[in-house]
């Protein structure tokens, strides 16, 4: 089953991840109506860059579990070059730190930094600042 700790976002990402890591195969129903509860509020927009979206879309509590998720997901999934892994996340937020404080969302890039700690440390699960 999905996890649960993940409380929202990615949650269906790492668990299809699992079952095709373990032989399994999923397939896809060509005429199956799929109606999403809300609109993906991080893939709007093409004209703008997924940093300015990050800093400037959704809700404080999208932002922090959808950074938290991803990267658990990434760092416990598909890391198969640590320094890699690290070198491209510091200049990810570098970038997106830079753009912060162009745009005076320096309050954004500090939330995505604590859920890019709690995200490399394994803390899953509810967090009480954040509450869907």
């Amino acid at each position: 089953l999905p996890r649960e700790d993940f409380i929202l976002y990615a949650d269906d990402l790492e668990y299809t991840y699992r079952i095709t890591e373990k032989g399994g195969r999923i397939s896809r129903v060509r005429n199956a109506l799929v109606e999403d509860l809300e609109r993906s509020w991080d893939s709007g927009d093409q004209s703008r860059s997924s940093f300015g979206i990050l800093l400037s879309e959704g809700s404080d509590t999208q932002a922090f579990y959808g950074v938290r998720n991803r990267i658990y997901f990434e760092a416990n999934s598909l890391r198969t070059n640590r320094p890699l892994f690290y070198a491209n996340a510091g200049m990810q937020l570098a970038i997106l730190g830079v753009l912060a404080l162009l745009l005076g969302k320096w309050s954004r890039f500090r939330l995505v930094l604590a859920a890019a700690r709690d995200g490399l440390a394994g803390r899953l699960g509810l967090n009480p600042e954040f509450k869907p």
